[in-house]
């Protein structure tokens, strides 16, 4: 018996075992699948984030992105980023004008 492993193949997977009740599944196979499905549906254990590793944003950081942008424009963000300890998406954002 396969393990599903996805939420559409576990949906898949209830349909199979309600087919198989409605043409008189045995009550040990029954029980087989639903001892399956607990296994899957069973909670991860919650693991550890890893501490955050840049610097917040700042107006100061901002602004000197805008302005590494401005004297450097062909730079790109993953450089820009690196240079200043942010992720080049924040790098990104601020570029565009979404991060004031």
């Amino acid at each position: 018996m396969l393990r599903p492993t996805t939420k559409p193949k576990q949906r898949q997977f209830l349909d199979t075992l309600i087919d198989q009740i409605n043409h008189g599944l045995s009550r040990a196979d029954i029980l087989k699948f639903l001892r399956v499905l607990k296994r899957e549906l069973r909670n991860r254990p919650a693991i550890k984030r890893a501490p955050a590793g840049a610097d917040p944003i700042t107006p100061t950081k901002r602004q000197a992105v805008r302005n590494l942008h401005r004297r450097y424009p062909r730079m790109r963000n993953r450089d820009i980023g690196y240079a200043l300890n942010i992720d080049s998406g924040r790098v990104s954002e601020i570029l565009a004008g979404k991060r004031h």
